[in-house]
C-alpha cells in the first residue's frame, strides 16, 4: 500500500514538471500571436497564464505530492486564490465577447458604463459568496445578518456617495438619455461620453469636460437635445428698426434662410415679428438643422450674411442704447466705402461714354455688398441692373442638359455682370456666386436703358460681352477687352 501511495506521487511529480512549463510556454506564445492580431481575448489567455496555471498546480503540489489535506489551511488559500482567478478570467471573457471592438450605434456601445459597472460587481460578489460557502464552509446566512445590522452605520457614513448610486441606477431604468446623446443642465450643454456610478461626463463645444453628479440630473430638469430626435430648432432674435417695413426685413431674412447651406428645408424656416422693443422691430428665425454639433458653422455663416443683406436692401439694425445719437447713414455709408467717382474711374467700360454722362453717373448708382459664398442671383431670377465690381470676384454657372451645373465665367475688380439688362430682359441668364466679400455699384435698368439709347460705343460693347459669355465653350474665363 505504501508502495503504491509513493508511486501516484511520482507519478504527479512528474506531471506537474512537465505540464507546468509546457502550458507555460503554449499560453505565452498563445498570448503573443493574439498580441500581434490585436485580439480582445489576449487578456483571457494572459489571465489563465500568470493565475489560474500557477494555482491549480501549487494547489495539485500540495494535495498531491506533499500529502495534505483539502481541509488544511494552506490548500484552502491557494484554492481560494484559484477560484478567484476564475472570477477575474470569467469578467475578462464577458467584457472580451461584449464590450470589446463593438460598432460605435450597437447595444453593447450604448450600453452605459454603470450598468457593466454594477454587472460585474454582483459577478464579484457571488463568487467571493461561493468561494466563503464551499472552501471555507461559511455560514451565508450569519453573514448576511450581520451585515444587514452593519449596513445601517456604513449607510450613515456614505449617504452622499450611496444617493449617488442609487439616482444613477434611477437614471439607468429610466433612460432619458443614452452615451452619445446631447443634453442641456443648467447653464451646461454638452454629450454624453460616460454614464457611471457616481456622475454623468459631458463634453462641451469647446471639448471641456464637465461632470454632473448623479443626484442632481435625479433632482433638477433637464432637455435632451437628442431625443425624440437628432434634429435641432434654433431661434435668432434680431432687431430692426422701427423704420423698416415687416414685410421687408421678413422677405430679405426668409430668403438667407432657405440660401444658406445646412438649414433644413424640412421642416420649413420661418420668420416671424416678435415684438415691438424700446429701439427697434425683434424678429424670431427658426429653423432647423441636422445635429447639434453642426449648429456652430451653420449659425456663425447665417449671422454673417445679416450685416451684408441689411447692407445691400438698405435696412438698418438700431445700436441697443437708451441714448439718441445723431448720425446721418448717408455719411457712415460714405466712410465705409471710396467715393463712387474714385471707383467708377476703375471700370474700363465706362470709357464708352461720354464726359458727360460719366459725370452724371454717381448721382443714379448705388452700393451692393455681398457675402463671400452668397448667391447673387439664381438662372432666371430678376436683376435690377448692371453690375459693375468694385471689389472681389463673382463665379457664373449654367446648367447644361442634364440640369447639372456648368462653369460660366468669371469676373473681378473693373468688371461687369448683369448686362442682359439693358436689352429689356430684366431676368438673369448665369447662375451668380459671390467668391469672396463683394462690393459693387449698380446702374440701375432705367438708366442702363438710357445710356445704351445714348450711347451706340457703349451699347456695342455690352452687346459683345453678352455675346461672348453666351457662344463661350464651358468653363471658366475672363473677358478680355477691346
Amino acid at each position: 500500500m505504501v508502495n503504491h501511495i509513493e508511486l501516484h506521487r511520482v507519478y504527479w511529480t512528474i506531471g506537474i514538471l512537465l505540464s507546468v512549463p509546457l502550458g507555460s510556454v503554449i499560453l505565452l506564445e498563445l498570448e503573443l500571436a493574439l498580441k500581434r492580431r490585436a485580439s480582445q481575448y489576449r487578456s483571457v489567455v494572459h489571465w489563465i497564464r500568470v493565475l489560474f496555471l500557477p494555482s491549480v498546480m501549487i494547489w495539485s503540489t500540495l494535495v498531491f505530492v506533499a500529502g495534505y489535506e483539502i481541509t488544511d489551511d494552506l490548500p484552502k488559500i491557494v484554492a481560494t486564490l484559484a477560484d478567484i482567478s476564475v472570477i477575474i478570467i470569467g469578467l475578462a471573457l464577458v467584457n472580451a465577447i461584449l464590450f470589446t471592438n463593438v460598432l460605435e450605434d450597437s447595444w453593447q456601445a450604448r450600453t452605459p458604463k454603470l450598468l457593466v459597472d454594477i454587472v460585474r460587481l454582483v459577478l464579484v460578489v457571488i463568487g467571493i459568496a461561493v468561494v466563503a460557502s464551499l472552501v471555507w464552509g461559511v455560514d451565508l446566512g450569519q453573514v448576511a445578518a450581520a451585515l444587514g445590522i452593519g449596513s445601517i452605520v456604513i449607510g450613515l457614513a456614505i449617504a452622499e456617495p450611496l444617493g449617488n448610486v442609487f439616482a444613477g441606477l434611477m437614471l439607468l431604468f429610466e433612460r432619458p438619455f443614452a452615451v452619445g446623446d446631447w443634453i442641456k443642465i443648467g447653464s451646461s450643454t454638452g454629450q454624453v461620453v460616460e454614464s457611471n456610478w457616481r456622475s454623468v461626463h459631458l463634453r462641451t463645444f469647446i471639448n471641456e469636460l464637465v461632470v454632473v453628479p448623479n443626484s442632481t440630473l435625479a433632482k433638477e430638469t433637464f432637455v435632451n437635445l437628442s431625443r425624440p430626435s437628432k434634429l435641432h430648432c434654433e431661434n435668432i432674435e434680431l432687431g430692426f428698426s422701427y423704420d423698416d417695413a415687416p414685410n421687408k426685413v421678413r422677405l430679405m431674412l426668409q430668403d438667407l434662410l432657405e440660401t444658406t447651406p445646412g438649414i433644413l428645408q424640412d421642416p420649413a424656416p420661418k420668420v416671424l415679428v416678435l415684438a415691438y422693443a424700446d429701439f427697434s422691430i425683434t424678429y424670431k428665425l427658426i429653423f432647423y438643422v441636422e445635429e447639434l454639433i453642426k449648429l456652430g458653422s451653420i449659425r456663425d455663416e447665417l449671422m454673417t450674411k445679416v450685416w451684408y443683406a441689411a447692407r445691400r436692401e438698405g435696412v438698418t439694425i438700431p445700436f441697443p442704447t437708451a441714448t439718441e445719437i445723431g448720425y446721418d447713414p448717408k455719411e457712415i455709408e460714405e466712410k465705409s466705402k471710396p467715393p463712387i467717382e474714385t471707383s467708377l474711374l476703375k471700370v474700363p467700360i465706362l470709357f464708352n461714354l461720354t464726359e458727360s454722362q460719366r459725370a452724371q453717373l454717381p448721382g443714379s448708382v448705388e452700393w451692393r455688398s455681398f457675402a463671400k459664398n452668397e448667391i447673387i442671383a439664381g438662372s432666371g431670377s430678376p436683376l435690377s441692373g448692371i453690375y459693375l465690381v468694385i471689389q472681389g470676384r463673382v463665379r457664373a454657372t449654367t446648367l447644361d442638359f442634364k440640369a447639372n451645373e456648368t462653369p460660366a465665367f468669371e469676373v473681378g475688380p473693373g468688371d461687369l455682370f448683369g448686362e442682359s439688362t439693358a436689352s429689356s430682359n430684366r431676368f438673369s441668364e448665369f447662375k451668380l456666386v459671390a467668391m469672396e466679400d463683394l462690393d459693387c455699384v449698380v446702374i440701375p435698368y432705367k438708366k442702363a436703358m438710357e445710356l445704351v439709347t445714348n450711347s451706340p460705343k457703349f451699347a456695342r460693347e455690352l452687346s459683345r460681352i453678352s455675346d461672348v459669355r453666351k457662344n463661350s465653350k464651358p468653363g471658366f474665363h475672363r473677358l478680355e477687352r477691346e
